[in-house]
């Protein structure tokens, strides 16, 4: 019987383009999908100016158990819905617990592609509003369309330009030009 005889013989060339397993690194074949669906759930800020009227048919001279309602409206351009119009109402004063906010509302806005309802909320409802600014929180808190899981928190600065609504019988309702700019980003999960 005869026996090969094998013996191992390295050399440098030959080594060369082999890899070793140790070396490298194993990649999942998981990650390019989830980097694709983390790209695409990636939530954007809402911020812009809306700009319209406010007009409350009830006087501004009010008991001060009774909130005055103000109805909003008007339109503007909003980072992450585009062209937009919007309507809505705040309550301002009131008879409410200590430490709680005495201006509350909600904002509706919408477009083509669907709609946000945005819930505002702060202090100062027993203020003049003609010509005044009222410094609010915001949250989105429901969507429709295109917007159905958008989610955002933040704040919204609301200017209120001079009275120009004119009665001479009272109650004398109060209106005028409106800004509306709100600033919300995405909640942190």
């Amino acid at each position: 019987m005869s026996q090969k005889s094998r013996a191992f013989r390295p050399t440098a060339n030959s080594l060369e383009s082999r890899i070793t397993m140790s070396a490298t690194t194993v990649r999942p074949l998981v990650q390019p999908e989830v980097t694709s669906l983390a790209i695409e759930n990636r939530a954007t800020a809402t911020s812009g100016t809306l700009t319209g009227r406010y007009l409350a048919t009830d006087q501004d001279n009010r008991a001060a158990d009774a909130p005055l309602e103000v109805n909003l409206n008007g339109a503007g351009k909003i980072q992450g819905l585009g062209r937009s119009t919007y309507t809505g109402t705040l309550n301002f004063g009131g008879f409410r617990l200590p430490n709680q906010p005495d201006i509350q509302g909600t904002v509706k806005i919408s477009n083509a592609k669907g709609s946000i309802t945005i819930q505002l909320s702060g202090s100062g409802g027993h203020s003049q509003i003609p010509n005044a600014r009222f410094a609010l929180n915001a949250s989105i808190v429901s969507g429709t369309g295109a917007y159905t899981n958008l989610r955002g928190i933040g704040t919204a600065n609301a200017l209120f330009g001079k009275n120009t609504a004119r009665s001479i019988t009272p109650p004398s309702p109060i209106g005028g030009t409106l800004t509306l700019t709100l600033n919300l980003r995405p909640p942190i999960r």
